[in-house]
């Protein structure tokens, strides 16, 4: 991932993440150099919680001021019903990074499965022609 950020503009650059990718971003936080303009942050699963798998990936950093770092811009979106992560614990993860949940009703782990396909608004928001990724 730093490679490829580091052949980007960074005040050009939207990063957009889903699930896992959102804790790849987050440990990318506490050594990024330079603030890429926006993060999305998408359906991250409970960043504290090993899983197979996961050895060495979790827990998570959660820095609120690496993360205000290394974006100028932030959004964390969530479902109240995510079986990754139950919605007190993305509550309290977006406490903990110091970023304002936006909340999809009752829609699973925001993916295909949960039926989601293209996401115009959020594909604007990426291009700087929006203020809100969600609608």
């Amino acid at each position: 991932m730093r490679a490829e950020l580091a052949a980007l503009p960074p005040a050009e650059t939207t990063v957009l993440c889903h699930s896992l990718g959102s804790l790849l971003w987050l440990h990318h936080t506490e050594d990024a150099r330079e603030p890429v303009a926006r993060a999305l942050l998408v359906a991250p699963p409970q960043p504290d919680v090993e899983v197979t798998g996961s050895t060495g990936f979790r827990p998570v950093p959660l820095d609120a001021a690496a993360v205000a770092r290394a974006a100028r811009e932030t959004r964390l979106v969530c479902s109240t019903d995510d079986p990754w992560c139950p919605r007190e614990r993305s509550a309290s993860l977006g406490a903990e990074i110091g970023v304002q949940v936006e909340w999809l009703e009752g829609v699973g782990h925001v993916n295909t499965d949960a039926g989601y396909g293209p996401w115009p608004s959020v594909e604007a928001w990426a291009l700087g022609e929006r203020e809100r990724p969600v609608s």
